[in-house]
């Protein structure tokens, strides 16, 4: 129970009368009702006066649509710009496109298109370069190897030289081999 139906229950507690307004549906069915607003209930007046709640999607004469709980609580109202907007872009969307946009969007597509085809073609020429490393890769990987180079420098006569000296050393050894 929200705080609006508590206010009523404390005012008929308190023997206050609660207002209420009444309207008419597209039906002509009588409604009673303290406020159009979410929250408060609304009831079918019968011809002898009993007021039971209403329940489901009622439309008043005015075009609004109350949407009701079982309670006859009010939980959605929709008032009638907004059926006239809802009704406005359902013919909005029925139009036929004109034939100029038309030529726009034709326009379009074909500039994607050949964008997209653009793109194609550099990918398989892409393609292409890299089987052609692919196959020159295996060639390599397969080609037989040169003799390891060991004893550039016998790790017996490790000694403290320059970079200058290193490298002579090592220049004479491999002319040893």
């Amino acid at each position: 129970m929200n705080y609006k139906l508590k206010l009523n229950a404390v005012r008929e507690i308190l023997g206050l009368a609660v207002k209420l307004e009444s309207a008419k549906t597209n039906e002509g069915v009588v409604l009673e009702f303290e406020k159009l607003e979410i929250g408060f209930p609304v009831f079918v007046v019968s011809e002898d006066g009993t007021q039971v709640p209403a329940t489901g999607d009622v439309t008043l004469e005015d075009g609004t649509i109350l949407k009701l709980d079982e309670a006859g609580l009010i939980t959605e109202i929709v008032a009638v710009e907004e059926v006239a907007d809802i009704e406005v872009i359902a013919e909005e969307v029925v139009e036929e496109p004109k034939e100029e946009e038309d030529v726009r969007m034709n326009d379009k597509f074909t500039a994607i298109f050949e964008a997209i085809e653009e793109v194609a073609e550099e990918v398989a020429t892409i393609k292409e370069e890299m089987a052609a490393y692919k196959t020159k890769m295996d060639k390599f990987s397969k080609a037989p190897g040169s003799a390891a180079i060991t004893n550039i420098i016998n790790p017996k006569e490790v000694e403290v030289m320059d970079a200058f000296e290193f490298k002579l050393k090592a220049i004479k050894n491999a002319m040893k081999n």
